[in-house]
C-alpha cells in the first residue's frame, strides 16, 4: 500500500494471526491510505477486542470501520485533520460502543499521518513503536500493573487515552501491534528483523514466525508502516531524522 505524504511516502504491510484455540481472530486492522481525501493524510490502526465483553470481534471491527470518517472527504465539514479531529472522532466511537446492549470493547492504537508528522492514539495494551536510528522508541508504552484500559468499558475513554504528534522523516518505521503481537517480541526483536529486511512485509512475516515459534495462545496482529523518499528527490524533503529524544529512550513495558 503506498501513499504519498508531502514528498515522502508510505509503505505499509499488516498481519494477523489467530490463537490456535480461539473461535475467531477478535483483532483488526485498517491502513486508509488509498481512495480517501490527499489532503486529509494516511490512516493506520490495530484494534484488539476484548474476549470477555461478549462482542470483541465486533467491537474491534467496528472500531476500525469508524476510523475512516477521520480520512473521507466528507470530513473536511468537520475538523481539520490533526489530534482534535481525531480525539473527536475515538470519543465517538467509545460512545457508541458504550450505548449498544453488549457491543463488545477492545483496544486501539491509531497513527494518523498528516503533512510531515504522525498523530499517535493509544487506548488499552496494544503499543506503537518507533524504530529509528537503531533505536525502538515507545510512542504508546503500556506499562507493567497497568489497569486494562478499553474502548466501550468504564468510564469517558479520554480520561485514559494517549496522544502525541511528531515529525517523521524517511527511515521511520511505526509498529502497531495488538498485544499478543508485541509480548512475545523483544526490542532487539525488532530491531534486528528491521535491519535483515528492510521491507514492511518481510518484517511483519519475520515478526509474526518468531510469534509462531513462541506459541503464544493469543491473537496477534502488526502492522508496520515506513517512511521512504520518494524515487525522485524533492527540494521540500525533510532532512535526516534527529536523535531519538531523552525521554523517549526507555525500554517498552
Amino acid at each position: 500500500m503506498v501513499g504519498p505524504l508531502m514528498g515522502l511516502r508510505l509503505y505499509a504491510s499488516g498481519v494477523s494471526r489467530q490463537a490456535p484455540h480461539h473461535r475467531h481472530n477478535e483483532d483488526a486492522w485498517v491502513a486508509y491510505d488509498e481512495g480517501n481525501a490527499p489532503d486529509r493524510g494516511r490512516l493506520y490502526a490495530v484494534c484488539d477486542g476484548v474476549s470477555t465483553s461478549g462482542r470483541g470481534r465486533r467491537a474491534a471491527r467496528a472500531a476500525c470501520a469508524a476510523l475512516a470518517q477521520a480520512v473521507e472527504p466528507t470530513a473536511e465539514a468537520r475538523l481539520a485533520p490533526g489530534l482534535p479531529c481525531l480525539r473527536g472522532l475515538v470519543s465517538e466511537i467509545d460512545w457508541e460502543l458504550r450505548g449498544v446492549p453488549r457491543g463488545g470493547a477492545c483496544t486501539m492504537s491509531v497513527v494518523w499521518f498528516i503533512d510531515q508528522r504522525a498523530v499517535v492514539l493509544g487506548v488499552g495494551d496494544s503499543p506503537i513503536v518507533l524504530l529509528r536510528k537503531g533505536k525502538a522508541l515507545p510512542l504508546h508504552p503500556v506499562p507493567p500493573g497497568l489497569p486494562p484500559h478499553f474502548l466501550g468499558i468504564a468510564g469517558d475513554v479520554s480520561s485514559y487515552w494517549q496522544t502525541q504528534e511528531l515529525e517523521v522523516f524517511p527511515g521511520d518505521v511505526f509498529l502497531l501491534m495488538s498485544d499478543g503481537g508485541a509480548e512475545p517480541l523483544t526490542d532487539d526483536d525488532l530491531i534486528g528483523d528491521w535491519a535483515r529486511v528492510r521491507d514492511p512485509a518481510r518484517l511483519t512475516s519475520a515478526l509474526m514466525d518468531r510469534i509462531a515459534r513462541v506459541g503464544v495462545d493469543d491473537d496477534a496482529t502488526i502492522l508496520a508502516v515506513e517512511v521512504r523518499r520518494p524515487a525522485v528527490e524533492r527540494p521540500t524533503a525533510p532532512g535526516e531524522a534527529p536523535d531519538p529524544p531523552a525521554h523517549l529512550l526507555g525500554r517498552r513495558g
